[in-house]
């Protein structure tokens, strides 16, 4: 029979199989858990949610349980809405869709939802689901479509490999990664296009393959999985994900693409099957204490994020995880939030077993009894180290020179902002200078631009050098550089550091067994003599460095408005 739904959901426990403390360990792990779980009769009603699915719906148990919520989806799709259930309950298929889900009437989300079934012992049929929000997933995939191919790459997560299929030839390009993503020595395969058709599990092939034709020609974009057979007989699950780059006619002339290993992912959702087994199959770490802070629970991810095992850390606190990187009052304020609020949410830095500091996203929770009393803590945790490593990675991109690893313009102008604040606070004068390499054009046309770049990361080693450890040095674009020089009482105060600077350029450098004579042209603009307004400023200089050229180069020139 179905359960009755004007009962407590917990029923869906068998009490004389399952202790009550492990039914509040899970009542405390699913209701931690960040997806929205949901667990239907075979009427496609609601008999088990989770906290985060009443929030993301913005309804209470009371309003859910009991109801299959097709009185919320539009007429036009609530047809669809219960078709979906009746192929789980009836067919026992697994379903996974996307679909934009509408919260609070008024915030739009894009959701992954994956369906399964499973019987109980009477051969009662519920459905099983987890929902991902994977709007920021959506919305990042749309900003690495605008973005420079490297810096998407760069956002990607690990355990993936980076392709590119030619369409005109129908060439395929692997990085190293993607032999190991497919359990292949690249020596053991004729060429890349074998070795994807040995590994992809032959079920797979040609619904795989009709894909990426489609996309080549624009009809469709890759958003696609399908299975690999390592050579040990494991079957991984790849996704693969793909864009289409066209030439200034509009004909494609590449399909780049990068492949993740999702396996841990989908084997965790498949096995989705019960209430009890989403502590068991959990893709964060979780960490359960009793109420002194003693360790008596966590799940395998912990093991696998922290390097220690179940026996090794049962029993200890959790100051075994430490880093030192907090300080005191950072533990004293987490502790206040937990007493004051029962939960406490932040970013953490930890230490595995063999000593590695590490990052992750930490939501620690109180878990009280029925009078209010303490029992325990809930720990869960996702490692978001790699996560660091790019933003930290990206950061660095956005704001200095590939070349000489100067601030770009982005930065430059940030300093350059700053750099005015500090001198109108303390009522100086700021030099803002323009440097343009004398002959550069040459030594790229005799040499070529390898020994130009070198050139070039030399002689900002030198304008470094010469400059003051107070003043900014950015690399403008091409052999254009922009310093300043801060904290001048008058004008002529800059004149010092520009000569030095000069003299400095005027030495030959020798890269590899060449050695070259160059000079520089310099122009210099005042704030706030000339301008309050950082362009402005900059175009000053600029045109006072071309004053600097017309009058024979390897020479200063400070803007002057009447000449200028």
């Amino acid at each position: 029979m179905p359960l009755d739904h004007n009962k407590d959901p917990s029923l869906l426990y068998n009490s004389e199989v399952m202790p009550s403390d492990t039914k509040m360990y899970l009542d405390a792990v699913l209701n931690n858990i960040e997806d929205p779980v949901f667990i239907k009769d075979q009427s496609s009603r609601l008999v088990l949610v989770n906290d985060a699915f009443c929030e993301i719906f913005g309804l209470s148990r009371d309003e859910v349980i009991g109801k299959t919520l097709a009185e919320n989806v539009p007429l036009s799709e609530r047809e669809h809405f219960l078709s979906v259930d009746r192929q789980v309950l009836e067919l026992g298929k697994e379903i996974s869709i996307e679909e934009t889900l509408t919260t609070n009437g008024m915030q739009s989300k894009t959701i992954q939802t994956k369906k399964s079934r499973f019987l109980d012992s009477k051969g009662n049929s519920y459905l099983v689901g987890i929902i991902r929000d994977i709007t920021e997933i959506k919305e990042a995939e749309k900003r690495i479509g605008e973005n420079r191919e490297r810096l998407s790459l760069a956002l990607l997560h690990s355990k993936i490999g980076i392709w590119e299929l030619k369409p005109q030839t129908q060439e395929l390009i692997w990085d190293d990664s993607m032999y190991s993503l497919f359990n292949i020595r690249r020596e053991d395969c004729s060429g890349n296009r074998q070795a994807w058709a040995q590994a992809v599990h032959p079920d797979d092939i040609e619904s795989t393959r009709r894909i990426m034709q489609d996309a080549m020609t624009g009809q469709t974009l890759v958003n696609h999985g399908f299975r690999v057979v390592w050579q040990n007989g494991e079957v991984h699950r790849i996704h693969d994900t793909a864009k289409i780059f066209y030439d200034k006619h509009g004909t494609p002339v590449r399909l780049l693409g990068v492949s993740t290993d999702v396996t841990e992912q989908y084997e965790a959702e498949r096995k989705l099957k019960l209430y009890a087994s989403v502590f068991v199959h959990a893709g964060e770490g979780i960490m359960i204490t009793d109420a002194t802070s003693t360790i008596i629970e966590v799940n395998d991810t912990f093991c696998q994020i922290t390097g220690y095992t179940r026996e090794e850390i049962l029993g200890q606190s959790p100051n075994i995880l430490r880093s030192e990187r907090q300080t005191a009052e950072f533990y004293a304020e987490m502790w206040d939030t937990l007493k004051a609020e029962g939960s406490w949410k932040s970013e953490i830095w930890n230490r595995r077993k063999n000593g590695e500091v590490y990052a992750e996203l930490l939501t620690i929770s109180a878990v009280k009894d029925e009078k209010g009393l303490l029992q325990n803590y809930v720990a869960i945790f996702s490692d978001i180290s790699l996560m660091k490593k790019h933003q930290d990675q990206l950061e660095h991109i956005a704001h200095y020179d590939v070349l000489t690893n100067l601030p770009n313009r982005v930065l430059l102008t940030d300093r350059l902002n700053q750099s005015m604040l500090h001198s109108r606070r303390h009522k100086n004068l700021l030099a803002v200078a323009f440097l343009d390499m004398d002959g550069f054009k040459l030594v790229n046309d005799t040499y070529g631009h390898n020994i130009g770049d070198k050139l070039l990361v030399a002689f900002s080693e030198r304008i470094s050098e010469a400059l003051r450890e107070s003043d900014t040095l950015a690399r403008f674009g091409g052999d254009e550089f922009i310093f300043t020089i801060a904290d001048l009482a008058k004008v002529e105060d800059s004149i010092p550091v520009l000569e030095r600077l000069l003299h400095s350029l005027r030495r030959p450098i020798t890269v590899g067994e060449i050695t070259l004579k160059i000079s520089a042209s310099v122009g210099v603009a005042i704030y706030p003599r000339d301008s309050d307004s950082a362009d402005i400023l900059i175009r000053k200089a600029d045109q006072a460095m071309y004053s600097a050229k017309q009058a024979g180069k390897n020479r200063y020139h400070i803007f002057n408005s009447i000449q200028d």
